[in-house]
């Protein structure tokens, strides 16, 4: 956490403790009496009221934390009943609107036959009826007037109020609000009572109704496929692939279904300058003003379901290629309040990537970035794992037999022993950033005064040489060489050394013909031989 964040969370702090010493200890309960002999009550007044919304605090934690955009309809539903002369009235309970009355079944007035209710009785007969009657105490306050909380959890005023029974709804929260407050009643004034038992009325009223909040957090994850893995040690593996090469990336993230509204969700990636987006075919996008169709797949996990489904509503899809030649995706889920929370327990978006001539070989790796933005309209971006996917090489060391480099050996690569695949690579690196240049070849010769020659832009894994042909002078190679290409094979100087040794050779100068008369002799010159070691034998006898 920076120091100025620490510092905004030390004064919200402060703030929030002055806050709580001024609110109700229980925000819902009403404070007033069913008998006569109150506080006298000023009807001349007016009231207001504010509301103090925190997460319920965790154990040890106090006091409790802010909650910033929590949403509450309130409206009013009764009359103070009283009595006494205009100069001493006292409240002797309340009048109910018969929206409400006819949904609070257990509750009874405080004389028989009566319309006068006893205010505890009615935040009593309130919860009872939440059971059943949610909804329909819910819509009495859904045209009613709105308080929202600020960034320490605090709502505007609302002042200028008449004095009565005000239900209050909870209609709105961050995504991470579990569950929503219990709709309740509160009146205006409040009756309070000091340590010395002395009553009077408070008509400037702050209720503070805590929520649950979910420490769970989405966990979002970046995933490649199509490389190949090279174990590093026990603990740790890489992705590599072939500078040509076309990968898979997933976006994922589970959707928790709280109370608080789900206003914003999606994703942005950047993908490296060693990356050309291509359409899921593979193929080349000619433009990337409209890349949606057929570019990303975006797919859900329904709720009770086994496998995900395709999502082609509300998603919007956007590509955009930087000054730094990285490029920009974002996948935005358009209302996700309605269309993804609620409907799937997981998302997922994939495209594809072709890993191209501007990916770094070896060093750090090709990386991609990506972020969640997941919650209410003061959605947090939550940063993903970057997956990193290598590219490698090689160089080849030629020498005969006493140790000096030999020039002009030609060698081709393949996946395979028995030479089926060839290895299309590059034989340049520009030595600063890292990267190869030049065009991909399926065969390289060892140069001058060096003999070296050298393969870039592959995946980690085993390969086989071929010499194709030999310096002059010098007998080929019998079989294809096997080298392993690794993180180890990136680093500067020589990786393999092939040796060439001097073979036997006829003159073939002249032609063919001449090569017929050599050989016409030399077998003459044998016949010969033959018949002068029989006869010496035949002299000894």
């Amino acid at each position: 956490m920076t120091k100025e964040r620490e510092e905004l969370q030390m004064k919200k702090r402060g703030l929030l403790k002055r806050i709580a010493a001024l609110a109700m200890s229980a925000a819902m309960a009403l404070g007033v009496v069913s008998v006569a002999d109150a506080a006298t009550i000023d009807e001349t007044k007016k009231g207001s009221l504010q509301i103090q919304k925190y997460a319920r605090p965790a154990e040890g934690q106090n006091p409790a934390e802010g909650i910033e955009g929590v949403e509450f309809k309130y409206v009013k539903v009764g009359d103070f009943a009283l009595t006494g002369d205009a100069d001493n009235k006292k409240v002797n309970g309340f009048t109910l609107d018969e929206n409400l009355k006819d949904l609070l079944a257990t509750l009874t007035p405080i004389e028989t036959g009566g319309n006068v209710y006893d205010g505890n009785k009615i935040q009593e007969a309130l919860k009872a009826a939440l059971v059943d009657q949610r909804a329909a105490i819910e819509g009495l306050a859904e045209n009613g007037k709105t308080l929202k909380t600020g960034n320490t959890g605090l709502s505007n005023k609302d002042g200028n109020l008449d004095l009565g029974l005000y239900l209050v709804v909870e209609t709105d929260a961050p995504a991470e609000v579990v569950t929503a407050a219990d709709p309740f009643v509160v009146s205006i004034p409040i009756l309070e009572t000091a340590e010395n038992g002395t009553q009077s009325w408070k008509y400037d009223v702050l209720a503070s109704p805590k929520n649950d909040t979910s420490d769970v957090t989405p966990s979002p994850d970046k995933t490649v496929t199509g490389t190949e893995t090279e174990k590093i040690n026990d603990d740790m593996s890489r992705d590599t692939a072939s500078i040509g090469d076309v990968l898979t990336y997933t976006l994922h993230t589970n959707i928790i279904d709280n109370f608080g509204t789900l206003a914003e969700l999606s994703f942005t990636d950047t993908m490296s300058k060693g990356l050309t987006l291509v359409d899921l075919n593979g193929d080349a996008i000619e433009n990337l003003d409209n890349v949606s169709t057929g570019v990303f797949k975006v797919e859900g996990l329904a709720k009770n379901a086994t496998k995900y489904t395709e999502i082609t509503n509300n998603v919007s899809c956007t590509a955009v290629q930087n000054t730094d030649g990285t490029t920009a995706l974002t996948i935005t889920f358009e209302n996700p309040d309605d269309n993804i929370k609620g409907t799937y327990t997981d998302i997922r978006v994939s495209y594809k990537a072709k890993i191209n001539e501007h990916a770094v070989v070896g060093g750090n790796g090709n990386e991609n970035n990506a972020k969640l933005v997941y919650g209410n309209n003061n959605a947090t971006a939550q940063d993903i794992t970057p997956v990193v996917v290598y590219t490698y090489g090689f160089t080849l060391q030629k020498n005969n037999e006493n140790g000096a480099a030999l020039a002009g050996a030609t060698f081709k690569l393949y996946t395979t022993a028995d030479g089926k695949d060839t290895v299309p690579f590059y034989t340049a690196i520009d030595t600063v950033t890292n990267q190869v240049e030049g065009e991909p070849v399926t065969e390289v010769t060892t140069a001058e005064t060096t003999g070296k020659a050298s393969f870039y832009g592959l995946a980690a894994g085993d390969y086989w040489l071929e010499e194709t042909k030999a310096p002059s002078g010098y007998n080929l190679l019998k079989s294809r060489v096997k080298v392993t290409v690794s993180a180890d094979t990136t680093a500067d100087g020589v990786d393999i050394t092939i040796v060439n040794t001097k073979g036997f050779t006829l003159p073939t100068t002249g032609g063919m013909g001449t090569a017929i008369f050599t050989i016409a002799g030399i077998v003459i010159m044998l016949g010969a031989a033959f018949m002068l070691i029989r006869a010496n034998k035949k002299n000894k006898v």
